[in-house]
């Protein structure tokens, strides 16, 4: 297992394109990179802190009507959540240059620590061009999200979610 992972934390620093795609995909992701709040590239962050997520890609054409989506996933291949263009109504032109940085910003990343996986995908209209399983990996760290010193640990959930509590009977 340790051996997979470390294979899969190459992917990351190469050229995504060189990966052999299944079904007939086009290689159209080239990279991703994990940035912090300040734009500095992380391989970790901390539980609650913003994650920008860069996908760099490359066609032979401009997009149109493109999409962009990202999965999360643990180490042992649950996924955790899905994010993508349409779905949250991002703002995208209708026509895309051929190559260029799709970038999404999480501002509370509120997975609890361990590793994640991140599989990126995009397609143009009704067309899924690209997806690249387990394109990178980022360490979730401990933090002091909810100022008591304590998070809970990835077998009680995947994520963290601040709760207001009173008696009130």
């Amino acid at each position: 297992m340790a051996k997979y992972i470390q294979s899969l934390s190459t992917r990351a620093d190469q050229d995504l394109s060189l990966i052999k795609r299944e079904g007939g995909l086009t290689p159209v992701i080239r990279k991703i990179e994990f940035l912090d709040e300040s734009g500095l590239p992380a391989t970790t962050t901390k539980v609650g802190s913003t994650l920008i997520v860069r996908v760099h890609y490359r066609h032979t054409e401009p997009l149109k009507n493109a999409y962009f989506g990202l999965r999360f996933e643990t180490a042992s291949g649950i996924n955790v959540f899905w994010l993508q263009t349409r779905m949250q109504n991002a703002q995208l032109p209708d026509v895309l240059p051929a190559s260029g940085i799709i970038e999404c910003r999480i501002p509370e990343l509120s997975l609890v620590p361990g590793l994640y996986f991140l599989t990126p995908g995009c397609g143009s209209g009704n067309t899924q061009l690209d997806v690249v399983p387990k394109a990178g990996q980022l360490q979730v760290v401990e933090s002091d999200f909810f100022g008591t010193g304590k998070l809970p640990p990835q077998s009680l959930g995947l994520v963290v979610v601040d709760a207001a509590w009173e008696a009130v009977g």
